[in-house]
């Protein structure tokens, strides 16, 4: 029984997660978005004492436990059990593209560097101190290309490729030179800053000081 409680979470938070993306790739306004992140965020916590409580009379049908409820435990098995492996299997067994070479990846806690959380002053400043998880962290990835039919004259350029940087105020802005000033030690040839890059006019004024330590 421990073992379908625990299967039954993992699918909800499967589900949430894949709700939660959906809904943040729609074009709706900031007050809504953050309104489906609030939400996403109680239903995630809601569900395990929701299901503990009504274990009893799970698949008692007639009762909330064993109706809707019951309808919906069924479904995170479903996405724990089946559409989580074939989501992890797809990843892990899809073949690397042929011009990839080396990758050399590695994750830096930048709490350690900074010697304490840089919460700063956004709005979500207090859920990164929740504990297990990794706001504070930041993955550097380097990967090797081979592309034979490029010009000569680009053998060895290097391109530094920043994604969704989302300037908020949390992590603060020691939070993000740190993160670049590792990238200006790569002294990439060429930058390049995609995705969101900053979330509200407030934090547009953190662009020049934040990217400007790129050379």
């Amino acid at each position: 029984m421990l073992l379908l409680f625990i299967a039954a979470c993992l699918g909800h938070l499967v589900l949430m997660v894949a709700s939660h993306n959906w809904f943040y790739g729609l074009p709706l306004p900031h007050w809504m978005t953050d309104a489906i992140h609030l939400l996403h965020g109680l239903l995630v916590l809601a569900f395990p004492p929701l299901l503990w409580w009504n274990l009893s009379s799970l698949f008692d049908f007639g009762t909330f436990g064993g109706g809707a409820l019951s309808a919906y435990v069924i479904l995170c098995w479903t996405a724990a059990l089946v559409l989580l492996p074939i989501n992890i299997a797809f990843r892990v067994l899809r073949p690397k593209p042929r011009a990839l070479g080396k990758v050399q990846s590695e994750i830096v806690n930048i709490v350690k560097q900074l010697g304490g959380p840089p919460a700063g002053v956004g709005k979500k400043r207090l859920e990164p101190l929740l504990p297990w998880n990794e706001a504070w962290q930041v993955e550097y990835v380097e990967r090797t290309l081979h592309m034979p039919r490029l010009p000569a004259a680009w053998e060895g350029l290097t391109i530094l490729h920043l994604s969704d940087l989302h300037l908020c105020g949390t992590p603060d802005r020691a939070w993000f030179r740190a993160v670049m000033d590792r990238c200006a030690a790569w002294e990439p040839d060429l930058i390049a800053v995609t995705g969101d890059l900053a979330d509200g006019l407030d934090y547009i004024r953190w662009v020049a000081p934040v990217l400007g330590r790129l050379r």
